[in-house]
């Protein structure tokens, strides 16, 4: 192990404008897969790309020695590094703990760190010779990188690097990222001996995984705790279910770079084929997207805060995005203002609400409804598709509501409705709470269902589910067993969020061992959904129910 305090060269960057957009990117013809590919300073041979705090997405240029910012919209920024003599070709950024980005150049033995505002601090390796090449935060509040030497680095917010040895022979670490929250330290893949290498908090490196020869592992990532890397030698994709053990699948193409994706999917970059491919989260594959530009040999990929997929072209000398397909999901409902008080002629504005999935327009829909109780009675009102709305005479002894869209690349949301507001009238009452079965109807074509085993042995951990069939919903969930009393004998979950679940759905999950302490009998699963203040007019209380037999333990 080597220990170095290097003496930080900070640097404003100079500023060069690259005219770029995403030419027919949002609207009605827009699909799962479509790409925009957006040109980078001139000699870019951009290598990696990275979300960073500021909304943005940020790529390295390699041979131009820039490091590019990219808006959702396809602006793009490039900052030239002011490099010293012998000093080029950033490689790898990551996003860090302070809230700047930090990325890898590949000669000259530095790691660099860019501020959101384009500041540049350059951070001396202990020796010049030094090849960094992957980058990522991890423990200690600080970045880990891979030196293609045989070593694995370590520097801190202050600028403290360390170095530790790889202890085996042929080592050339490659990808690294930071292990599951259970763990207290980082994996990164080694193409030059065929191994996954574990590193420790405090240094300490083991293997983890010996493969066949010439596997040349590449990429590797964190998706909900579980390690999934590529090796493009063998064209496998491979989960880590523990050391020495796997679950592999064949991906033909020479995989090089993988990341996490919105709604249970990673994506893979496909270097010999031009592509990139969509897979899901257990490891089946859903698409292959082919890239515009010819051989242009795409590298690092990150998910945007758009949700769409970001990946460099390194022949290209682009950065090319792909459309995931998801589209906005309301997690709050609009509103209108004033609440109270409406009479014809008052000027009534709707809100947003707020979306998840970066909307970049809104669409409006005011409706007219003759009974405040029930959404069923609103119908649009003809030509009335702005922010504003003046009540008139005809909407007296009437219900407004407004339904708002959020639109982003992929297309439009499902519409999310404000509450209703009278016109002089008073306000319409919350709905009725609902009883039912495993499934509740709870508003016009939305449903609950509760999901979980009809027997099971006490001692047993389980799955218990309620899932919605609607994205336009925001709530908790208590699932709780009840005996033929109605007495609650073992709480399962005191308070679950409904949480996304692909493009159109919601889930509310707990697993949880099946007290031993519970008699052989039957008993009943209930679960309660209480929705957000903010969508309490839209949805009721839902109580759901379910029987359950319990078998002794054995």
């Amino acid at each position: 192990m080597q220990n170095f305090t290097r003496s930080m060269t900070v640097l404003v960057s100079s500023v060069a404008l690259v005219g770029a957009s995403l030419m027919g990117a949002a609207g009605a013809t827009a699909a799962p897969g479509d790409v925009s590919e957006i040109g980078l300073a001139a000699g870019s041979t951009p290598r990696d790309v990275a979300e960073g705090p500021d909304g943005n997405m940020w790529v390295t240029g390699g041979a131009s020695n820039t490091i590019a910012k990219v808006s959702m919209t396809g602006g793009v920024t490039a900052y030239a590094l002011p490099l010293p003599a012998n000093v080029s070709n950033p490689w790898s950024i990551a996003a860090g703990p302070d809230g700047n980005l930090w990325f890898t150049l590949r000669s000259g033995g530095k790691i660099g760190r860019i501020t959101t505002s384009g500041a540049v601090s350059l951070i001396d390796l202990p020796d010049a010779s030094m090849q960094p090449q992957d980058i990522a935060a991890g423990p200690g509040n600080s970045m880990w990188f891979t030196e293609l030497g045989g070593r694995i680095g370590r520097v801190t917010m202050a600028g403290a690097v360390t170095m530790f040895t790889v202890p085996w022979a042929n080592s050339q670490p490659h990808s690294i990222a930071a292990g599951p929250a259970s763990v207290d330290g980082l994996y990164f893949t080694d193409s030059g001996a065929d191994r996954v290498g574990f590193v420790v908090s405090d240094g300490s490196i083991y293997p983890n995984q010996v493969l066949i020869a010439d596997s040349a592992p590449s990429g590797i990532v964190n998706i909900d705790d579980a390690m999934w890397f590529v090796m493009s030698g063998t064209n496998k994709l491979a989960k880590i279910l523990q050391q020495n053990s796997l679950l592999e699948t064949s991906v033909v193409g020479a995989p090089t770079a993988i990341a996490k994706g919105v709604g249970n999917t990673m994506w893979i970059s496909l270097s010999a084929r031009n592509s990139v491919a969509k897979y899901s989260v257990q490891g089946a594959p859903l698409a292959e997207y082919p890239l515009t530009s010819p051989n242009s040999l795409p590298a690092g990929l990150a998910e945007g805060p758009d949700t769409n997929l970001w990946v460099a072209q390194t022949n290209a000398g682009k950065i090319a995005r792909v459309l995931s397909g998801q589209v906005p999901v309301a997690t709050t409902a609009p509103s209108i203002t004033p609440a109270n008080g409406v009479k014809a002629g008052t000027t009534v504005t709707a809100s947003e609400g707020t979306w998840d999935y970066a909307p970049t327009t809104y669409t409006y829909q005011w409706q007219a409804c003759s009974n405040g109780a029930d959404a069923n009675s609103c119908a649009n009102i003809a030509g009335a598709t702005s922010k504003t709305y003046v009540a008139t005479a005809q909407n007296t002894n009437q219900y407004l509501r407004v339904g708002v869209q959020a639109v982003n690349g992929s297309g439009p949301g499902s519409p999310s409705y404000a509450s209703l507001v009278g016109v002089g009238t008073t306000p319409p009452p919350a709905p009725t709470p609902v009883t039912g079965g495993q499934t509740v109807t709870i508003a016009e074509g939305v449903t609950l269902t509760l999901k979980s085993v009809k027997r099971s042995r006490a001692g047993k951990k389980r799955s218990f589910a309620v899932i919605s069939n609607t994205s336009n919903i925001r709530g908790k969930v208590r699932i709780s067993i009840v005996d033929a009393a109605g007495r609650e004998r073992q709480v399962v979950a005191k308070g679950r969020w409904l949480k996304p679940l692909g493009t159109n759905t919601k889930r509310a999950l707990k697993r949880k061992r099946i007290s031993r302490s519970l008699s052989p009998g039957t008993y009943t699963v209930k679960a309660v959904f209480t929705p957000t203040p903010a969508f309490r007019d839209n949805y009721p209380v839902a109580t759901m129910s379910k029987v359950i037999t319990i078998r002794p333990p054995r």
